[in-house]
């Protein structure tokens, strides 16, 4: 629970004129003195917010993407496994189960992450 109220939380953005982070509670940029109003400040918080939940969404897709090939990867190690044990070749990856495993959880870490992202 906040002691503030929303309009009065600080937050952080790039500054419109030269894109240097700047508080909210500023009324000029210190690095290049453009005169923040209102209207400035919560037009640049909402681009930053918005930036930043797509860099959010991109992190996670990737996430899953690389928890997809580690999946594939495992699944492929694992069917060669098997594939050797019942030709006589003999020989087990042993690590087979484990990269499936992961690669699986990681996809839906990151799918589920994209998701909480998106709803931003």
């Amino acid at each position: 629970m906040s002691f503030l109220n929303q309009e009065d939380e600080l937050k952080v953005f790039a500054c419109p004129g030269c894109r240097r982070p700047i508080s909210s509670l500023a009324d000029t940029c210190k690095y290049c003195n453009l005169s923040l109003s209102d209207d400035i400040k919560s037009a640049a918080i909402a681009a930053s917010e918005e930036d930043n939940r797509s860099h959010d969404v991109d992190f996670h897709r990737n996430i899953a993407l690389i928890g997809v090939v580690i999946c594939v990867g495992g699944l492929g190690l694992l069917t060669m496994s098997v594939v050797n044990i019942y030709s006589g070749l003999g020989g087990f990856f042993i690590w087979s189960p484990v990269l499936t495993v992961v690669g699986f959880g990681q996809t839906i870490y990151g799918l589920f992450g994209m998701r909480k992202a998106k709803r931003r």
